[in-house]
């Protein structure tokens, strides 16, 4: 009677494995795109803080990712930013620990950073549902509201 059950088992989950990986509605997609195809905000974001930096590669995600992103651009320098469907900026990285511009970033996260940080620049910005996370040129992660108000440092 073990050996049915066993049997039984180990061909049911053989069968629903096989049909789980037959399946072909993963309609996921990423393709490469130009500049003009950004959203206008997207486009007017890498003309005013990344004019003069080449860009490598711009992928449009279809659907967007489950951060939202929807627009990944690649520089040739390796730095790197997310936009969402609308083109409004998620996430702004420069490769390893040099500093991003600072120009679209809230004011006061910027003073912060200034005051409290002397030495240290923003090396990284991430778009989160109630604020900003903010990783200086250290390796420091700090967590701001969506105003721009300190909240913690980041563990």
């Amino acid at each position: 009677m073990k050996k049915i059950i066993l049997g039984t088992g180990l061909f049911s989950l053989f069968a629903f494995t096989t049909v789980s990986c037959n399946n072909d509605d993963d309609t996921n997609t990423t393709q490469t795109v130009e500049l003009n195809t950004l959203p206008t905000e997207g486009k007017n974001f890498v003309t005013t803080y990344f004019s003069g930096i080449e860009i490598a590669r711009i992928e449009k995600h279809s659907p967007a990712k489950v951060d939202g992103t929807m627009y990944e651009v690649d520089f040739v320098n390796r730095d790197e930013v997310d936009f969402d469907q609308n083109g409004t900026w998620l996430k702004v990285e420069a490769e390893g620990n040099r500093p991003i511009p600072t120009g679209f970033i809230v004011p006061s996260i910027v003073s912060y950073v200034k005051v409290n940080y002397p030495s240290l620049e923003i090396h990284q910005i991430e778009r989160k549902y109630d604020g900003f996370e903010v990783e200086l040129t250290n390796d420091l992660d700090l967590i701001f509201n969506s105003t721009g108000e300190f909240i913690r440092i980041q563990p």
